[in-house]
């Protein structure tokens, strides 16, 4: 198992921008702000969203508590971000669903992103053949071998940033190195 990307959540909220966020860089300032400012913030229950909204409360040093602090209500992945916008939220998701229009945002706009802490890794397992008989253990190296290659690396580096202004993923090759 070996991480051979990242991708990033953003925060997105309202166009009037309560907790004046809009360009900030850093998940846990914005979050410092939102609590701040008591401006509403929805807790949404999706993949990845909840996990990096904890590690931000918990890094800005508060507790996210009262009326401004909105409870996902079982909405569906692809409500959240509505369901944000009805109630004047902020919310944190993933940026490619919100850049491909995989997900309507209505008017809610990208507030935060470019934070490294609010970047989620891609993996690649190669299949134990001991475990799964047959497996292609000899495709799946070289597979796993060529995403981390500095051919692939230098890709991801560049890919989606012409059409969206920064890369859609993140390379972590030269391992070892900071991350761009």
């Amino acid at each position: 198992m070996r991480p051979w990307t990242r991708n990033d959540l953003v925060i997105l909220g309202p166009p009037s921008d309560p907790a004046k966020i809009k360009g900030l860089k850093s998940g846990i300032e914005a979050f410092r702000r939102i609590a701040g400012a008591q401006t509403p913030y929805l807790d949404a229950f999706n993949k990845g969203g909840r996990e990096l909204s904890h590690t931000l409360w918990t890094k800005s040093g508060l507790r996210p508590r009262g009326n401004w602090v909105i409870k996902d209500e079982g909405v569906s992945a692809k409500n959240i971000v509505s369901y944000a916008e009805k109630n004047g939220a902020y919310v944190v998701f993933g940026r490619m669903p919100v850049l491909f229009g995989k997900i309507a945002v209505g008017k809610m706009q990208i507030m935060v992103e470019g934070d490294p802490l609010m970047r989620r890794p891609y993996i690649v397992m190669e299949a134990n053949p001991k475990r799964i008989p047959g497996a292609n253990s000899k495709g799946a190296k070289m597979l796993a071998d060529f995403l981390l290659s500095e051919e692939a690396q230098k890709f991801l580096a560049e890919f989606g940033a012409d059409r969206y202004g920064m890369p859609l993923f993140y390379p972590i090759w030269p391992t070892g190195s900071e991350m761009p």
